[in-house]
């Protein structure tokens, strides 16, 4: 999908807050309200023993929790979509979707929100 068809869909929604999202393992379609995103960590904060954190093989990480929403990159302008897109490359998956949803808390990555009751827009 090109930037100015991502660009048009974003200014005929009426969300609060929109970012893409990059998964190696789910596949959404258009309309699917997405999961919630876990906290990954990985060196293990804490005692796993004492706090019940799993480590899991195929993330190479601990799973410290699901959060309240689903993990994405802020798009707070469109105008910034091909920078979104480019820093997007970051994460390990060929599912980029662009997702939306009225209300976000910042997530641990630079630029990550944590988009509560996300929405599929697009399939990128």
């Amino acid at each position: 999908m090109k930037i100015e068809e991502l660009r048009k869909i974003i200014e005929k929604e009426e969300y609060n807050c929109y970012g893409i999202r990059v998964d190696y393992d789910m596949v959404y379609k258009v309309g699917d309200i997405c999961e919630n995103s876990h906290q990954w960590w990985q060196d293990c904060p804490e005692d796993p023993e004492e706090t019940k954190l799993e480590y899991n093989e195929d993330m190479q990480a601990w799973d410290a929790g699901e959060l309240p929403g689903t993990c994405a990159l802020l798009l707070e302008d469109a105008d910034d979509l091909e920078e979104i897109l480019e820093q997007s490359n970051m994460y390990l998956g060929d599912n980029v979707t662009l997702i939306a949803g009225n209300s976000y808390e910042c997530g641990n990555d630079i630029g990550e929100a944590i988009i509560e009751n996300a929405v599929v827009l697009a399939i990128v």
